[in-house]
C-alpha cells in the first residue's frame, strides 16, 4: 500500500532571469582613496571609547536602547548617517555602568606570589606590637 508518487507536471509559472550584478544596489560604496566620509566627531569619539574599554556593539545599543543595525550605521565609515543627539546623551548617561559591567578587565596586571604576598603579611605584623594586632575583645567593646 506505498502512495503512489505524484505526476511531474511541468511548471506553468513563467521563470525569470537572475539580476545582473550591474542593476544590483549593493548599499554604500567604500570610497576609492580608502579614507571614510565620517568626520562628526561624536562618532569618533563613540568609536574610540567603545574600543578602549572593549564594548560590545549589542551591549552598547541595548543599553543606549538603539537596535544594533542603528549603532552600526553610526560606527560606519561609509555612512553618513551620524546618530541623533538623543542617542548620544543616552550613551553617555549608562557609560559607567557599562565599562563596570564589561567582561574583560582594562588594566592589564600581572598575577603576584602568594608566598611573596604572604611573607610580606607577616613582616607588616611582626612589626606591630600583639597587643594592637589582636585589638579589644569583643567583651571589652560592649563595656
Amino acid at each position: 500500500m506505498n502512495p503512489q508518487p505524484a505526476p511531474h507536471w511541468p511548471s506553468t509559472t513563467p521563470v525569470k532571469p537572475p539580476l545582473r550584478a550591474a542593476n544590483a544596489f549593493t548599499g554604500f560604496y567604500p570610497r576609492q582613496d580608502g579614507l571614510g566620509c565620517k568626520t562628526d566627531p561624536n562618532a569618533r569619539r563613540l568609536a574610540s571609547v567603545m574600543k578602549m574599554f572593549g564594548l560590545a556593539p549589542s551591549a552598547v545599543a541595548r543599553a543606549a536602547r538603539v537596535s544594533p543595525a542603528y549603532l552600526s550605521r553610526v560606527l560606519s565609515e561609509s555612512d553618513p548617517f551620524i546618530g541623533s543627539s538623543g542617542f548620544y546623551r543616552r550613551f553617555e548617561a549608562c557609560l559607567g555602568q557599562l565599562v563596570e559591567q564589561r567582561q574583560q578587565q582594562f588594566f592589564r596586571v600581572t598575577p603576584m606570589d602568594v608566598r611573596g604576598v604572604e611573607k610580606a603579611v607577616q613582616d607588616v605584623l611582626e612589626q606591630i606590637p600583639a597587643d594592637e594586632v589582636a585589638g579589644p575583645s569583643p567583651v571589652e567593646r560592649a563595656a
